[in-house]
């Protein structure tokens, strides 16, 4: 079966450019969130206080046990009561969560 691995081959070489843009950039991610998220939450690596009390400061949500890129992308894509939904791209989705994921402490 010398074309079976042939085919293979390409369609991996194709999975991997898909799987590394998951992984998003926090510097893009973090200018969203200054854009879009700030006004309710703190969005900055060692910020504390959110204009809302009620909106967790990123770092905090990032800090929490278990977060993780899954974790982040179900609670970017649930309804928050107090949120407005937002419509975000994948590639948005991905360096949103990629700047959170980077005020890990």
């Amino acid at each position: 079966m010398p074309g079976f691995r042939h085919v293979l081959i390409p369609m991996f070489v194709a999975a991997v450019p898909a799987a590394a843009q998951d992984v998003g950039r926090a510097a893009q991610g973090a200018r969203l969130a200054a854009e879009v998220c700030a006004v309710c939450r703190a969005t900055a690596a060692g910020d504390f206080a959110s204009p809302d009390p009620a909106a967790p400061p990123f770092a905090m949500v990032a800090a929490e046990p278990g977060i993780g890129r899954t974790a982040l992308l179900v609670w970017l894509r649930s309804p928050h009561p107090t949120m407005p939904m937002l419509r975000l791209s994948p590639t948005e989705e991905h360096d949103l969560i990629a700047h959170i994921l980077s005020l890990k402490e």
